[in-house]
């Protein structure tokens, strides 16, 4: 699934398409989609698009607003008229917007995962979102304290399940949770209450970093992910632990592990991660 770096990638791309007045809209013959009205889009624009964690938010002229999800598999592609002409293929298409200029905007999904529905107001999936890896004013007081929790007690989970909840940290997946855990030299493994707030601000700062390399790079690209304009990301290049396993440590030489955490795959040194 697409993290907070792919996601912000697109977002950046589908800007092109701000301002470009809607001529027709199609939606695809799923349930997901039947509430949507395509004549509620026609003769306005695209305003803004923000990021939210792994979360977009569209805003039309018009006053529409949209939640957008790219779920496992979505993937934007802003289309010129000319490639369009040239009978140009689509894999599952869900959303397409058709501009006055001749211009296409298409939304693929193949495994239907994504959502694009209409909202009145911020879901709680978003009002509740932790600080966020890419934003500028991230707020590290808050973060310690949604890892520590708000309980009694100090919250004992491990830290590599922890990163993975968008209400601690939004924009952290699976990926880069592995990344930054290596770089922090923190074993995926331990308990949240076991480090120090000193460890947890390095961490904090690990995950920045590696948020930025990540958007810098065009985000990681392992299956589908693309860019709006069609281009891979390249920070799969970069990985230092994700995917790894049985690879030597590019730091000490110890084969990089793979083991099972909370249903997914974590990849860590059992020599660097302590």
């Amino acid at each position: 699934m697409p993290e907070g770096p792919e996601v912000e990638v697109v977002r950046r791309g589908l800007l092109a398409a701000k301002g470009k007045k809607i001529e027709t809209v199609e939606f695809a013959n799923h349930k997901k989609y039947h509430n949507l009205n395509p004549d509620g889009f026609v003769g306005s624009s695209i305003r803004e698009i923000e990021r939210f964690g792994k979360y977009m938010i569209w805003f039309f002229h018009n006053g529409i607003m949209v939640l957008n999800h790219l779920g496992m598999t979505g993937i934007w592609k802003l289309i010129s008229k000319e490639k369009w002409n040239g009978k140009l293929s689509l894999r599952h298409p869900k959303v397409i917007f058709k501009f006055v200029d001749g211009d296409w905007l298409v939304f693929e999904d193949t495994r239907i995962f994504g959502k694009f529905e209409i909202i009145n107001e911020l879901p709680k999936a978003i009002t509740k979102l932790g600080p966020d890896i890419l934003k500028e004013d991230f707020d590290y007081t808050e973060f310690l304290k949604r890892v520590r929790g708000n309980g009694r007690r100090p919250r004992k989970q491990e830290i590599g399940n922890l990163l993975l909840d968008q209400t601690v940290v939004a924009g952290c997946g699976n990926i880069y949770k592995s990344e930054s855990l290596f770089l922090a030299k923190i074993n995926p493994f331990k308990k949240a209450h076991q480090l120090e707030d000193e460890d947890l601000i390095n961490l904090a700062n690990c995950l920045i970093s590696v948020a930025k390399d990540a958007l810098e790079n065009g985000g990681s690209t392992l299956r589908d992910f693309s860019s709006v304009e069609g281009y891979s990301g390249l920070m799969q290049n970069e990985f230092k632990v994700y995917g790894r396993e049985g690879e030597p440590c590019e730091a000490c030489g110890t084969e990089i592990e793979k083991r099972k955490q909370g249903g997914r795959s974590t990849f860590f040194c059992p020599n660097c991660q302590y």
